[in-house]
Order: structure tokens, then sequence, then C-alpha cells
């Protein structure tokens, strides 16, 4: 899917959307990284669903920036059942937006504080994986993880500054009502399992994957979201039904109130 530069609700986006017919709009956030890590799921629920991503402009992809951004995708009129989806990074944006009129549910790709490694150490890393993909198995990839991936990944991967990425730790996640979804990997060194399972949301676990488990193991993850996605989709046909119901009984008493006050008046 192509990005192109867009002007929405006073905010520069690099944006990309498949137009599909669907109940609600899945939207795929950065999470301070590049947005094209989501590809494999963009190809996959496109053919589904109204699929959206969007990336801050170079200057906006802090925090702040990228919440800004969301939160402008969101408030467009044709927006109603926001489905949100991010990376481990990212959750504590989605987090934050969580009970947005448009939002109808929110989907985490594990769950903690992601505490970051002082800065020397986190561009040495991302210097040796670049040289060296072998080296993800040990800390953000599983050790099963096919060598063909992690050269891919590296390709793909636009590093992100530093103070970009702290920006998005340690925030507090926002307590939500609403249907929501956790999709944990089983070698994810840094989700917070235990904290997790005590969260109201549902769990999805994912045998031999990382913290990027959403590009690791493409299939088991699209797997989790569109099963997860079924019963949304459930929930929002079972809220339109009642909601016809309620307007059909409205306007059955509306009409009663008007014939019984036409008969009064021949009285």
């Amino acid at each position: 899917m192509d990005f192109s530069l867009r002007r929405i609700n006073g905010e520069n986006i690099q944006y990309t959307e498949a137009e599909t017919d669907s109940n609600i709009q899945l939207v795929f956030t950065p999470g301070g990284f590049n947005s094209g890590l989501w590809e494999n799921q963009l190809r996959y629920f496109s053919k589904k669903y109204r699929t959206i991503a969007f990336q801050p402009t170079e200057s906006y992809r802090d925090f702040d920036g990228e919440r800004k951004c969301l939160k402008a995708v969101l408030e467009q009129d044709s927006i109603q059942n926001a489905v949100l989806v991010s990376n481990p990074v990212g959750n504590s944006v989605i987090s934050s937006l969580s009970e947005h009129e448009s939002v109808q549910t929110t989907i985490m790709t594990g769950f903690g504080s992601h505490n970051l490694p002082p800065k020397t150490v986190y561009r040495t890393f991302w210097a040796m994986a670049k040289r060296n993909p072998k080296v993800l198995r040990k800390s953000l990839f599983s050790r099963y993880t096919d060598y063909r991936v992690l050269k891919e990944f590296v390709r793909e991967l636009d590093v992100p500054d530093y103070s970009d990425i702290e920006s998005f730790m340690n925030k507090d996640m926002v307590e939500t009502d609403k249907l929501s979804l956790i999709i944990n990997a089983e070698e994810d060194r840094f989700s917070e399992i235990e904290e997790a399972r005590k969260l109201n949301a549902r769990l999805s676990m994912i045998n031999r994957a990382g913290t990027f488990s959403f590009y690791e193991k493409p299939q088991d993850y699209n797997k989790a979201l569109n099963d997860f996605l079924d019963i949304v989709e459930e929930k929002i046909r079972k809220e339109e039904i009642t909601k016809s119901a309620e307007e059909n009984r409205s306007l059955i008493e509306f009409g009663e109130n008007e014939k019984n006050a036409v008969e009064v008046k021949k009285k």
C-alpha cells in the first residue's frame, strides 16, 4: 500500500487506506516505527475491511505527534467503529484514545512498560542488528525465527530516534470497559503477561514468536486478530438491531400519541 501526504483535520499525515465497504474501520498505528512493518496485515485485512495506516511526518514521530495524528484520523466523519491496532511501543497511544466516541475496540500487541536501555546501548544494538540480524533472536524475536525474516525486518525497519521512542515509555494505560484484545507472544521478553491477565481484556497467545510477533508470525497474528474481529462485528450487529428496534418503538409511540391527540381534538 502506498502512503501519500494528506491534510486531515489540521494535521499533515502520511496516509494510506483501502476503501473496502465494512462496518468497522481497522486502523494500524505505527507506534514510533514505520507503518510499512504492518504490510502483511494491511494486504490481508484490506480484502475484507476498510483498512487504514498512517505515519506522522518526520518531525512528529514521538508520542504526542502520533496521538495527534491518530485523533485527527478518528475525527473524520466517515470513522464510526474504529478498531485500533498497535505494536508494543504504541500500546500507550491507542490506550489514551480508547474512550474516543469513534473507537469500538483496541488491540494491543503484548503488554508492559518496555523500559528503554541507555541511549548508547540502544544505538549500538540497532547498529549491530543492521550488520548481523541474528542478534535479534536473543532479544526481539524467537530463537526459532528464520534468518530470512530477520534480514527482511532490518532491511525494512526505519530505526526511530531514541528520544521519539523514549516518549512512549511508562505511560499510564487508560482503563476501559470496552471490548479489547491483547495478542501476546510466547517469547516476548518484555511483555508482562501476568499484568495483562489482570486487565478487562481478552488474551490470545502466539507460540514461537517475540516482541514483533505481527511481523514474525503474520499468519498466526492475523488469525488471532481475525477471530476477534468476528466477535466485534457480531457485537456491532447486535447493537444496530437494538438501535433499530428502539427507533421503531419510538416511531410507533409517536404515531400513537399523534393519533390520540387527533381523537381528543375531535371530542
